[in-house]
């Protein structure tokens, strides 16, 4: 291939050798950078041709370089293209008009302020010896502590002691710290304030993800004993001002000094320096990253409040009263139903934005479409959408644009459309684009922004708005902007929770004795295994290959005596795309050690599986035949029965209602980086880890579990998925601060302080030696084993709200018992399922087989929902061919036939869960139920299925069921995704439901069958019997 020799004088980066670690790294960046330098030099190259190649005596105009910085704005944020491509671009025009005589307008120089990222700073050096002397004098104050010190130095010696010895080095902590007396919780050793929770005043509310801080036994003491905040400081600037005077006061006092009359920014100067010399301290304790998490600068969220109490309490949880469901009632006020009206131009725009979400997406079961596939639906799409949207037709020309120019994968676009489309064309009046000025669109943007939850979520977000902007600024001559969303830091509300490995043992063991009852839940039982063990994706998991598991023998069918000796071979597993999955970055393309994040009964288990999936194939070649599969290894199995089942058990088993299968991840994360540490609390951590994962607190240790997990950086990893920074930081700064265990070596241990912790408790405890001692060793040396009581403080745990597993194991093992049961015992997702296995020509043997069903009920209820399913048509014949027997005779009708079939789309069956349970809830009723089935009855049979309306005919009869009807529907439809649409004529209709009606779902503005499909199976299960 012809490679293209440009000028020498052009700065390109360096490539750097390496494919292991930081090397690898470091060479994936530079070829990043090195490729988006061709690729301005070659636009470049199209505006003034020969400047790529080093002519001499070229003129380049400053419309070609206008391009260049266009271009530029279009570029992604997170290869810093904006800094680095200017930058290259301004040094190689200069050189080339120095050494080749272009005639060219240098771009202004692009200037950048460092800022000081390394929070060890040589003034924090030098002052450690002034802390130390802090401290001892911090000591001396609480052995022989003042006579009624005023409210401020009791304020600042509270933050001092936080600050030093808790590690909440964070100014937005500090102004909750007045507040946080009443919200003090304990279980056993651990006491801890829940930071950042919406239950503070509002004008100390951050932005800021839920932090556990885990106080010291000097702060707790201090903290109960903290008197009420003065007056007046109900603003955030005046109790900030007043915080900081308090501490720096403190800190003169320990001194022996009086803080005088000082104004606001020296105080804050003092502040500054002296949480810069504590942030030195603490890094001679904590590796870098936890001192990042203690001043703040981390957005780490921990667990929510339940979570941490069932880790700690290793039990499940009580589902509270307001968490179950209760019945509706008929006569509760009835919600307001406002339908949303479309302009003709609004409706072909939704419908140009729905096809171009449809052009891009693609199903689990389909390979990827072709490029040329994706322009050419692109590019109808587009031409539509000159005359509907302005906005749309420049989102999808720049969405056109970049696939082209494979900048993005089909994946990446209908993600960021998805993300940007909707919000884009609902906040700007496209009759007034063109007069919009820049200050218009900065606060349109600065709107979507702001609701964003999510605050990486928003960074991505803005990147992708400027970029957007750049891009319809050119289009259509809009007004430019220069967006730059920064927030200070930005903190992420990731969904927090995790998977104990007491919940792990009970659910394999369960799965592991039910795994030979069907194909379903022996595939669930490796799903668990390497979802928790490995941290894989759903989707990584379902396109694993079968030459993906490597150990010795994989290419074969092993004999009897060699699978019983699967326990000794060491085995890797690689995780790479396929034409069915593309991974979500390069970064995911891993190997994973089994020998190391599995026992060996569970990789005896997965290598089980893979050689039964083996055999199924045969002697054909293996390659590019799948594990999971029903067709012999052809395509992916579809899990959503699997997954759905697995969500199920694990939230019975926990009582945890929002667990998931990505959850799976979060947890191998969290105990991946507590082992690191070589911690064995609070996560109990499994044995086979001991002495072969890597322990350390470097960057490598770091690393090394975002590669397990597929990340590009360890940054990401500590953010989103570990939540247990906080219990990190307490189990590493108790050594150091009160539990008299001396840490570091060397030249280190020097610039540490001393704080004999025993001698300031009794001192504020006013208790003797001798009694610390004896509390001491009845808790097992630990202080705070016995301190909360001393101080009454209130249990976090009511035993009340928790049972032991046992109980929730023993309810799981009677779920999926070989207790008889029929179709009335069917959950809505059953019934989906049952259904579209019914229209696949699954045999009724089979399926009773398969739900585990009484044969002699089954047979007649399916005999039952068969005379309702054939129902006539507008033709007047059979919506069945003949009538559905599934027993005994063979299947010649296809799902075509059915007039009801389950959802396709996550929003419709959602809607149609939520009508099916509030109509079974009135259904169960005894105020109501009669009144629910005669409502249901009406509507089955009024029911239109080709259009999806229901006809309301005039009959003195129907009156009271049409008013039952419309009572009925306001109760049991979510009014916020669904509203009715009547069709009526006023002159003839004299009743306001007579006519024509339709549900209609609010997103798409036309019926669809979600709350139908809800309706009707609400029907069959009141016809079956409730």
């Amino acid at each position: 291939m012809y490679e293209v020799k440009y000028w020498l004088g052009w700065p390109f980066i360096k490539t750097q050798a390496g494919v292991l670690g930081s090397n690898r790294r470091r060479r994936q960046q530079t070829e990043n950078q090195l490729n988006q330098q061709r690729k301005l030099l070659q636009l470049l190259d199209t505006g003034a041709p020969g400047c790529a190649l080093g002519v001499e005596n070229i003129q380049i105009s400053n419309l070609a370089i206008d391009e260049v910085n266009a271009w530029i704005d279009e570029q992604d944020n997170a290869n810093r293209a904006t800094v680095h491509l200017r930058r290259f671009l301004r040094a190689g025009l200069a050189k080339g008009a120095q050494e080749l005589g272009w005639q060219v307008e240098l771009p202004p120089t692009e200037m950048t302020i460092i800022s000081e990222k390394n929070s060890i700073t040589p003034d924090g050096f030098i002052q450690l010896a002034q802390l130390r002397n802090q401290i001892k004098a911090f000591e001396e104050r609480l052995v022989n502590q003042p006579n009624n010190p005023s409210v401020s130095l009791t304020y600042g010696q509270l933050l001092f002691s936080a600050t030093v010895f808790g590690g909440l080095a964070d100014s937005k902590a500090m102004l909750q710290l007045p507040y946080a007396k009443e919200k003090i919780r304990h279980y056993k050793d651990y006491v801890w304030i829940d930071l950042f929770t919406d239950d503070y005043p509002k004008h100390i509310h951050a932005d800021r993800g839920l932090r556990r801080w885990f106080p010291d036994p000097v702060s707790l003491i201090l903290l109960t004993r903290l008197p009420e905040l003065p007056q007046g400081y109900e603003d955030k600037s005046k109790l900030r001002r007043w915080l900081n005077q308090a501490l720096a006061q403190f800190i003169y006092s320990l001194s022996g000094d009086v803080l005088g009359r000082t104004t606001y920014k020296e105080q804050q100067a003092l502040i500054r320096h002296w949480l810069a010399t504590v942030s030195v301290y603490q890094h001679t304790v904590l590796p870098p990253y936890l001192v990042r998490h203690c001043t703040g600068e981390s957005s780490s969220t921990a667990w929510p409040e339940s979570v941490w109490l069932r880790v700690l309490k290793q039990q499940a949880l009580l589902l509270s009263s307001a968490d179950k469901s209760y019945g509706l009632t008929l006569d509760e006020p009835e919600p307001t139903i406002s339908p949303v009206a479309l302009t003709i131009n609004d409706n072909k725009k939704n419908l140009i934005f729905t096809g171009v979400r449809t052009a891009l997406y693609k199903s689990s079961q389909t390979t990827e479409p072709s490029l040329k596939t994706l322009l050419e639906r692109l590019g109808k799409l587009k031409a539509e959408a000159v005359q509907a949207s302005p906005l749309l037709y420049c989102l999808i020309d720049w969405v056109k644009k970049r696939l082209r120019k494979t900048e993005i994968r089909r994946s990446t676009a209908y993600q960021q459309l998805t993300s940007l489309g909707k919000t884009l064309l609902s906040t700007f009046d496209e009759a007034e684009l063109l007069s919009l000025t820049a200050e218009d669109f900065q606060a349109g943007y600065e709107t979507i922004l702001e609701s964003t939850p999510s605050a990486i979520t928003r960074q991505n977000k803005a990147d992708l708005l400027r970029r957007f902007h750049a891009h319809a600024s050119n289009l259509l001559q809009l007004a430019p902007i220069k967006l730059s969303y920064a927030d200070e830091v930005f903190f992420a509300l990731p969904d927090a929770n995790t998977f104990t490995e007491t919940e792990y043992q009970l659910l394999y063991q369960f799965l592991k004795a039910q795994k030979d009852t069907s194909p379903i839940t022996h595939a669930q039982l490796i799903v668990l295994i390497l979802g928790y063990r490995c941290g894989l994706r759903i989707s990584e998991i379902r396109h694993l290959q079968l030459d993906d598991l490597q150990y010795p023998g994989m290419l074969e069918i092993l004999p009897t005596e060699r699978l019983e000796q699967l326990g000794r071979y060491a085995a890797t597993l690689l995780i790479r795309g396929d034409q069915f999955n593309k991974l979500k970055s390069k970064n995911s393309r891993r190997q994973l050690p089994l020998n190391i994040l599995m026992s060996s009964k569970e990789r005896v288990e997965l290598l089980n599986y893979h050689q039964a999936q083996r055999v199924k194939v045969g002697k054909r070649k293996v390659q590019g035949k799948f594990i999971f599969s029903e067709d012999n290894g052809k395509t992916p199995m579809d899990f959503t029965e699997l997954q759905r089942n697995l969500h199920e058990q694990m939230r019975q088993l926990t009582g945890d209602p929002d667990l998931r299968f990505h959850h799976l991840r979060h947890s191998f994360a969290s105990h991946a980086l507590q082992a690191s540490h070589n911690l064995t609390e609070p996560l109990q951590l499994p044995a086979h880890w001991q002495g072969h994962m890597l322990q350390g607190t470097s960057r490598k240790h770091l690393h090394q579990i975002s590669n397990y997990v597929g990340h590009s950086s360890g940054n990401v990893t500590l953010q989103h998925y570990t939540h247990n920074l906080d219990c990190i930081v307490r189990d590493l700064l108790w050594p150091h601060s009160f539990d008299h265990r001396k840490t570091g070596f060397g030249e280190k241990q020097r610039y540490r302080g001393s704080l004999d912790v025993a001698l300031c408790v009794q001192s504020l405890l006013d208790i003797s030696a001798d009694n610390l001692r004896q509390h001491n060793r009845q808790y097992g040396g630990k202080i705070l084993g016995w301190l909360p009581q001393r101080l009454k403080l209130q249990p976090a745990i009511d035993p009340k709200q928790w049972r032991p597993y046992s109980e929730t194991l023993a309810k799981l093992v009677a779920g999926t018992s070989n207790k008889s049961r029929d179709l009335r015992d069917f959950s809505f997702e059953n019934w989906c399922d049952f259904l579209q296995r019914w229209s696949q020509s699954h045999s009724g043997d089979e399926l009773i087989e398969m739900y585990k069903l009484d044969d002699t009920n089954t047979r007649a209820q399916v005999t039952l929902l068969s005379g309702l399913l054939k129902a006539r048509t507008r033709f007047n014949n059979s919506r069945l061919k003949q009538p559905r027997k599934i027993f005994n005779t063979q299947v010649t009708a296809s799902s075509h036939y059915f007039i009801i079939r389950p959802p396709r789309y996550k929003l419709e069956r959602d809607i149609a869960a939520q009508t099916y349970k509030n109509s079974l809830r009135l259904l169960q009723s005894a105020q109501n139920g009669e009144l629910a089935k005669t409502a249901l009855k009406y509507f089955y049979d009024n029911y239109r299925h080709w259009d999806k309306s229901v006809i309301c005919r005039h009959d003195p009869g129907n009156l009271p069921k049409l008013q039952v009807l419309e009572h009925f529907l306001r109760k049991v439809l979510p009014n916020d995704k669904v509203h009715v649409w009547q069709e009526r004529n006023p002159a003839v209709h004299r009743y306001p439901m007579i006519g024509k009606l339709q549900i209609v779902t609010v997103d798409k503005q036309k019926p669809r069958d979600g709350a139908v499909f809800g309706l009707l199976l609400a029907y069959f299960r009141a016809v079956l019997g409730t």
